[in-house]
C-alpha cells in the first residue's frame, strides 16, 4: 500500500523557503507515530530540510542528481521510483510519501490512501499539495486537537 502524508493549511500550503510554514508538536507526533518502522519516501529537499535523520524508518531520497550521496545506514538515494511502486502497490507493507509536492504528484497516481493534517492556518508559501483526484473519498474526519486529521481512500 501506498498512503501520501503530510501536513497542509487551509490553502492546501505544505511548505515555504524549503521547510514547514509551522511547526505543531502534535502533528510531528502524529507523523512519527504513522512512520514509525516503516519506509518513507522523500524527495531530496524535503530530506535536507530535515533538522536530523528519523530513527527506525527506511528512507529513500529521490533526486535527479546523479552524484548526490547519504552515507547513512538507512537511508537510500534513488533515481527512479519504479521499484518502490512495484513493491508496495499491491503489497501488504505500507510505504508512507512524505513530500514534497513534486513527488507527491509523482506517486499520486500510484496511492491507495492520503493523511492530511490541517492546520489551522491561512498564509501563503511556495509549495502546495496537488490536487486529490475525484476517484478517491473522505473516508474519515478527526478531530486531534490542534490539528484535523483528514483520511481519504481511493475507490477500488
Amino acid at each position: 500500500m501506498i498512503t501520501l502524508i503530510a501536513a497542509v493549511n487551509h490553502n492546501m500550503l505544505l511548505g515555504k523557503d524549503n521547510d514547514l510554514p509551522w511547526h505543531v508538536k502534535e502533528d510531528l507526533q502524529h507523523f512519527k507515530a504513522q512512520t514509525l518502522h516503516k519506509s518513507v519516501l522523500m524527495g531530496r529537499k524535503t530530506f535536507e530540510s530535515l533538522p536530523t535523520s528519523l530513527k527506525d524508518r527506511t528512507i529513500y531520497v529521490l533526486t535527479n542528481q546523479l552524484n548526490y550521496e547519504v552515507k547513512l545506514a538507512d537511508v537510500h538515494v534513488i533515481h527512479d521510483v519504479s521499484a518502490l511502486i512495484a513493491q508496495y502497490q499491491d503489497g501488504k507493507e505500507e510505504l508512507m510519501v512524505a513530500g514534497g509536492g513534486v513527488v507527491f504528484e509523482l506517486m499520486m497516481p500510484y496511492t491507495s490512501k492520503i493523511l492530511l493534517s490541517i492546520i489551522d492556518d491561512n498564509q501563503h508559501g511556495d509549495v502546495y499539495f496537488p490536487q486529490i483526484p475525484a476517484d478517491f473519498h473522505l473516508n474519515a474526519i478527526q478531530n486531534m486537537g490542534t490539528f484535523v486529521l483528514r483520511e481519504y481512500r481511493r475507490h477500488v
